[in-house]
């Protein structure tokens, strides 16, 4: 077996193993074109286990900043972990994961996060633990919402969204600490999303919410809300930007924060799973989360 870095040369075969379980497109081809220009893959740095010449199983290693406790820490999100057909249940996953958390390890990184996709038992053995989420479906309606105000999902946004993000998650023990350079590339990952400012009785920016297709379906990708009435807020979700009544949206909320006659369960996929490689860290209580910050 031979560990490595994937070179720009390896990518299309990479990609290609990866078909079977996050197609971009029905054929191959276009699969792999599709992950080449993506804004999304082309952050992540690519980790490979080689085996009778031929890339047997691969993993995406994405540089994130958590803040913990109040302070940032080094952190990489782990995704699309895939073993190819040929070479299953031999390990190579696991021994993958272990070689990439000690690279990592050794470049300062404190904390790793990924969205489990399969039975958490596989993740809990290599050490990583479920932290709280909740998924939700909100009912969409034509009740009167709280005040909006749409605003162009574009970087001039950023100087509205970036202080009110800072706050909200002051209430949290863990999250994605976003700098501007996050906040572009987010951007650019979801070019389509559409964005709206919720305004409290002032009209002033309390919180934000933003929409686009996760997995198919549409979804509060990313919201925030400082102000005090959970009425209001209740509202505003039930009425997410130009969605039609009688739709759906889906929403994550953090699991200690639930919202009066919106009904959420633990997640089934997509659950999120925190290993702490610093052993002075003090493990999260409270815990924020959002499909933008899906890998």
């Amino acid at each position: 077996m031979d560990f490595q870095l994937a070179k720009l040369e390896d990518l299309p075969e990479l990609y290609a193993n990866v078909h079977d379980s996050w197609p971009h497109a029905p054929d191959v081809r276009n699969h792999v074109r599709a992950r080449l220009q993506s804004a999304q893959h082309q952050y992540a740095a690519w980790y490979i286990m080689r085996q009778q010449n031929r890339i047997a199983s691969s993993l995406g290693a994405y540089p994130f900043s958590f803040r913990l406790h109040g302070r940032p820490i080094k952190a990489a999100c782990i995704g699309a972990v895939h073993t190819h057909p040929d070479f299953r249940r031999q390990g190579l996953a696991a021994n993958l994961m272990q070689q990439v958390e000690d690279q990592l390890s050794r470049t300062g990184v404190e904390a790793l996060l990924l969205y489990s996709d399969i039975q958490p038992a596989y993740y809990e053995a290599l050490g990583f633990c479920k932290i709280p989420l909740k998924h939700a479906k909100i009912d969409l309606t034509h009740e009167p919402a709280t005040a909006k105000q749409q605003l162009n999902w574009d970087p001039s946004a950023l100087e509205q969204l970036m202080p009110l993000y800072q706050a909200f998650q002051e209430s949290f023990s863990l999250s994605v600490e976003r700098s501007q350079t996050h906040w572009l590339w987010l951007l650019r990952r979801n070019p389509d999303a559409k964005l709206e400012l919720l305004l409290d009785q002032h009209r002033k920016p309390c919180g934000y919410q933003i929409v686009a297709h996760f997995e198919g379906n549409p979804t509060l990708i990313d919201w925030c809300w400082l102000g005090k009435s959970e009425e209001l807020l209740n509202r505003a979700f039930s009425r997410c930007l130009d969605l039609k009544e009688g739709e759906q949206v889906e929403a994550w909320l953090p699991g200690d924060h639930e919202i009066k006659s919106i009904e959420a369960k633990n997640p089934e996929t997509c659950i999120p799973m925190l290993k702490l490689l610093d052993k002075s860290l003090t493990w999260p209580t409270s815990v924020l989360l959002q499909p933008i910050d899906h890998v």
